[in-house]
């Protein structure tokens, strides 16, 4: 159901299908973000991502989730700006 409210709000507002994986990226963290705030065992950082981009549309913006979620092991912070962009903005 987030999935398709998400895609159904971001299709009015944002043109562009990265802006529409963004969008749907964005409403799962935010459930999951509610549904940690309930229950401890989803506070681990590794949890959050498996169910993140199960439902992220295969696009740019989920190829740089991913290099996000691998840039937690290597470093606390983003070392090199040009991979954690999408190019946009």
């Amino acid at each position: 159901m987030v999935v398709r409210e998400a895609t159904r709000s971001a299709e009015v507002t944002h043109m562009n299908p990265e802006g529409q994986a963004g969008a749907v990226a964005v409403a799962l963290a935010a459930q999951y973000a509610w549904r940690a705030a309930h229950d401890p065992s989803l506070r681990e950082a590794e949890a959050r991502w498996p169910d993140v981009l199960a439902h992220t549309p295969d696009s740019v913006t989920r190829a740089t989730i991913e290099v996000a979620r691998d840039l937690l092991t290597e470093t606390p912070t983003c070392a090199s700006p040009r991979r954690c962009s999408t190019g946009y903005g």
